[in-house]
């Protein structure tokens, strides 16, 4: 499926439209060809968020364009179950996280992967949550919630994700190197990680985020992008000429 997508700097393309507004000129992503995801730590203390436990703050972000949020540390100032609660308004991006679960039944507390068509293709992104969380927020805010690693949280769905036969699987969260040398090697089904430049084991100060490509798999995302060939990773020259995904 993926190699019937012939033109994907097309679809790159076609993802973004020009409109007059008071008469500038404004470029913006068709929601219908984009895909806009944050890492995490999206909310914090600041009055705006303060004030309405980020409600105001995350409907702001979803109306700029932004459709997920994988849970961090700062989704979890005012505790798990106003996490909960913030899932359940309207007009708010949706959490994902696959690494999150109720340390009593080890279900996920929010959705652990989507799919959504964009440009002719079934994409499944699937959220990783960093694992300093808990460490990281009082004690108070994670009651009865833990943070799976990386793999264990992976191969508990990665049944599920084959059934739903998507084109391409990627992986988002703040993953470290060693974590993703690792996890490309055990599934097979994940053709990308998406993860942050300053995770560890990285260094990359060009941009905000990192994708980490499989070797042989022809998905080119982001200006950010490094192949992994199984046992190193390279630069990839070819993507930022062919990205049909965007974070």
């Amino acid at each position: 499926p993926i190699q019937a997508h012939k033109s994907s700097y097309e679809a790159y393309k076609s993802g973004i439209e020009e409109h007059l507004i008071d008469g500038v000129s404004v470029k913006v992503y068709n929601p219908e060809k984009t895909l806009a995801v944050s890492l995490g730590n999206l909310l914090g203390p600041t009055r705006i968020v303060q004030n309405d436990r980020g409600v105001q703050f995350l409907r702001a972000a979803r109306s700029t364009g932004l459709d997920y949020v994988v849970p961090g540390t700062g989704e979890f100032i005012f505790g798990v179950h106003t996490l909960k609660i913030l899932t359940e308004f309207s007009g708010v991006p949706e959490f994902v996280s696959a690494n999150i679960v109720d340390e009593r039944t080890g279900r996920t507390i929010v959705e652990p992967y989507v799919i959504r068509e964009i440009s002719g293709l079934r994409i499944c992104l699937v959220g990783m949550s960093e694992r300093n969380i808990i460490r990281d927020s009082k004690d108070e805010n994670v009651v009865g919630m833990d943070v799976l690693p990386f793999e264990d949280a992976f191969e508990s769905i990665s049944g599920d994700i084959s059934r739903e036969r998507p084109d391409i699987v990627v992986v988002a969260g703040r993953l470290d190197r060693d974590s993703i040398v690792s996890m490309a090697k055990k599934f097979p089904l994940i053709d990308v990680f998406v993860t942050c430049g300053s995770s560890g084991g990285f260094a990359d100060t060009e941009a905000a985020t990192t994708s980490i490509l499989i070797s042989d798999k022809p998905v080119y995302i982001s200006r950010s992008s490094f192949v992994f060939n199984g046992t190193g990773f390279a630069a990839d020259a070819k993507s930022g000429k062919h990205p049909i995904f965007f974070i």
